[in-house]
């Protein structure tokens, strides 16, 4: 099993709201974005939709 910090395929990202990294080679950046099974959406927080990425990684944890 990958460690959640390595990329992994789109398809084992979570698609419960949870925000993670996302990558797709179209893009000159990296994203977050986070996805929900019912609309099956990738979409940036702030709600712009995104084409959907090739692959995922958590977020790191946030500084103490």
């Amino acid at each position: 099993m990958p460690s959640c910090y390595e990329w992994q395929p789109i398809q084992t990202a979570p698609r419960d709201g949870t925000a993670v990294l996302v990558f797709h080679a179209a893009w000159d950046v990296l994203q977050v974005a986070i996805c929900y099974g019912e609309v099956g959406r990738w979409q940036q927080p702030s709600g712009d939709l995104l084409q959907t990425p090739m692959y995922w990684m958590a977020l790191p944890p946030l500084p103490v």
